[in-house]
């Protein structure tokens, strides 16, 4: 993989501050999917995306994918999501196929440029729309009895969605889903300090240690000592990991619907 294909800390950190943000707007479902779309369209260079959250198990004889969808960038794509006719799409089997564990693939995975380009639901849905390139993610879970999805698309001759934007994306299908299985825990952060609840707080926010530093007037060497406090605390070894499980608590999980 060539080193413009690999994720840097600042994707990593991209990636914790949006699921972050998606946590702190969890109590209202459209505004977090909203503001995901509207984070990752330029992050991804994407020209329209949905977000939704469909039922299983899902009967490919049905209609869409999704009952509840927020959508960016063109309402059309989320009336094919909600209501249009999948059952021509090359793409349905290998999506339904994998509802239940959830992916994150490129139209050029999930079936042949002959299929795509010779279906209907290119010539009749896609092309109209002078989008092509679809990218989807999908997080299953069997045990809410449902499954959140996230679809983006390039315009027709953009060139196709690489491997490093796939890796951001299942970075984050794989956080938020880790938030939405985890098992409910004592809430360790509101028996944390002020100090320790302000350095938390801010590399929340995506702030290096350093910027934590000179944002609480402290030395570098002093909020090392208190991350890993924090690690001590949370009982994790990496600060992508103490994100992580930092957002998992109850009351910090973005609502489904």
């Amino acid at each position: 993989m060539g080193h413009s294909q690999r994720l840097l800390d600042r994707d990593i950190r991209s990636v914790i501050r949006l699921v972050c943000e998606c946590c702190e707007l969890g109590e209202d479902p459209q505004g977090w999917r909203a503001h995901m779309l509207t984070q990752l369209q330029p992050t991804l260079g994407a020209s329209m995306g949905s977000a939704y959250v469909g039922r299983l198990p899902f009967d490919p004889a049905s209609a869409g994918f999704a009952p509840n969808v927020e959508v960016g960038g063109d309402e059309r794509y989320a009336r094919y999501a909600s209501e249009g006719d999948v059952r021509d799409n090359p793409m349905t089997p290998y999506i339904v196929s994998r509802l239940h564990i959830g992916f994150t693939s490129t139209r050029q995975q999930m079936c042949s440029d002959r299929a795509w380009y010779a279906s209907s639901t290119f010539n009749e849905v896609w092309r109209p729309m002078r989008t092509d390139h679809t990218f989807v993610s999908i997080i299953g879970l069997p045990g809410q009895r449902c499954f959140s999805g996230i679809g983006l698309g390039r315009c027709l001759g953009d060139k196709p969605f690489g491997e490093r934007e796939r890796q951001l994306l299942d970075l984050l299908r794989t956080s938020l889903a880790e938030i939405w299985q985890a098992v409910p825990r004592d809430d360790i952060a509101t028996s944390l300090s002020r100090r320790l609840r302000q350095v938390l707080s801010l590399l929340r926010r995506g702030l290096s240690e350093k910027e934590v530093a000179v944002g609480l007037g402290l030395s570098k060497h002093t909020v090392h000592d208190y991350v890993k406090a924090l690690h001590r605390r949370f009982q994790v070894t990496s600060r992508f990991e103490l994100m992580r499980v930092e957002a998992a608590r109850p009351s910090f999980r973005p609502r489904l619907v």
